[in-house]
């Protein structure tokens, strides 16, 4: 594959669940399927190679302590964090040197730090767009609300050091009120970004121009991924009081579930209900296990916290803009985990309208960073110096 060389101005989500490149308001496709999502996944092979995007997602069912998903979560974060606190505690995975600046992880490929495995994603994913870092005259990068200014620096460090000459972290709330603007009149928006790690939320002036952020905020440790895991846990409990067989007692069989708990809930969003086999997961389990059951209105129970808590944080912040719901004039949805349908009506019944998802919410923060990429003036309204 010839990778390109001319001169470009881009955008880049690097998600907990996928990566995503733009240009110009346009996701590129990353390898030859023509998807413009790859999966956030690197996994280390017993044969000493690695694999990254979806073939890496089909090994966390049967490697999961060499499989390393949603890094995202913990780039930049000191063991002694909560964040990395609670990663560790959900994730199949062998810690390195606690002594370190950042977390990191021990796999059979030898030890990495979060921000290592991340850099080996994206340079992936640019391989896969055929751009090379080089011929990126600016390259815009969505980050999380959480992010603190030192784990901005980690990321800054980690995507300089692949080559990019001239790159801005700007908050992903901003950047999919970039790709909503264009294309509306509105005084009031709100942006509601919940992903699969992490739930940002902003308030916009859309009178002045450009745009002016009135409150934003969010939580570093609330998206699909802990949807997931509730919902995994809940199929636990409910097959050791039916079985008296334990899923849980082992972590990979653990991990395993909490997969095939995420690939259920996407064909919840098509079907009423669907079946995984225990046995599939747990081959000592006794054939007794058999399918375990999952349906819409049991996934909606174990996300309705969740949702709750999202919400609950959008009162803080409408709150700190001094703008009520009614003022909201449209609300503008990003990240993968606002297809729940759970979602979508809560927030109608909160603010009487229906949700906007004209932009794909799965590339909405990429293409909004795109476009800021390629409009200099309006990108230096936002961050000032360039980083």
């Amino acid at each position: 594959m010839a990778i390109r060389h001319q001169t470009l101005a881009i955008g880049l989500d690097f998600g907990t669940t996928n990566t995503t490149v733009a240009s110009f308001g346009r996701p590129i496709p990353l390898g030859e399927t023509g998807s413009v999502l790859l999966p956030s996944a690197l996994a280390f092979l017993p044969s000493g190679t690695t694999v990254i995007g979806e073939p890496a997602r089909m090994r966390r069912a049967i490697d999961p302590p060499n499989t390393l998903l949603s890094i995202k979560r913990v780039i930049g974060a000191p063991p002694s964090s909560s964040v990395a606190k609670s990663f560790i505690a959900t994730m199949p995975y062998f810690v390195g040197d606690i002594h370190q600046d950042e977390l990191s992880f021990r796999t059979r490929g030898g030890a990495f730090r979060a921000s290592e495995i991340a850099k080996m994603i994206i340079a992936h994913a640019f391989a896969l767009a055929d751009v090379s870092p080089l011929s990126v005259s600016v390259l815009v990068v969505g980050v999380p609300t959480s992010y603190t200014p030192e784990r901005k620096q980690v990321l800054l460090n980690a995507l300089q050091s692949l080559g990019f000459a001239k790159v801005h972290l700007i908050e992903e709330p901003v950047l999919t009120a970039v790709a909503y603007v264009g294309r509306s009149s509105v005084r009031r928006a709100l942006v509601f970004d919940f992903g699969g790690g992490t739930f940002d939320v902003a308030v916009i002036d859309g009178t002045l121009h450009p745009f002016r952020v009135l409150a934003q905020g969010g939580d570093p440790y609330l998206g699909g991924n802990d949807i997931d895991l509730a919902l995994a846990m809940r199929l636990r409990e409910q097959l050791l009081r039916a079985t008296g067989w334990d899923l849980g007692s082992n972590p990979v069989v653990l991990d395993r579930l909490v997969h095939e708990v995420e690939q259920a809930k996407m064909q919840l969003a098509y079907e009423e209900s669907t079946l995984i086999q225990g046995t599939d997961l747990d081959p000592a389990a006794p054939i007794s296990v058999g399918a375990i059951s999952l349906d819409r209105a049991t996934l909606a129970e174990v996300a309705c916290p969740f949702v709750m808590r999202a919400l609950q944080i959008t009162e803080e912040v409408l709150e700190q803009a001094r703008v009520t719901p009614r003022e909201i004039d449209a609300i503008f949805l990003s990240g993968g985990s606002t297809r729940l349908a759970v979602l979508r009506e809560s927030l109608v019944q909160r603010f009487g309208k229906r949700p906007r998802h004209d932009v794909d919410p799965a590339c909405t923060v990429a293409i909004g960073a795109s476009l800021l990429a390629a409009r200099p003036e309006l990108l230096q309204a936002f961050v000032g110096s360039p980083s």
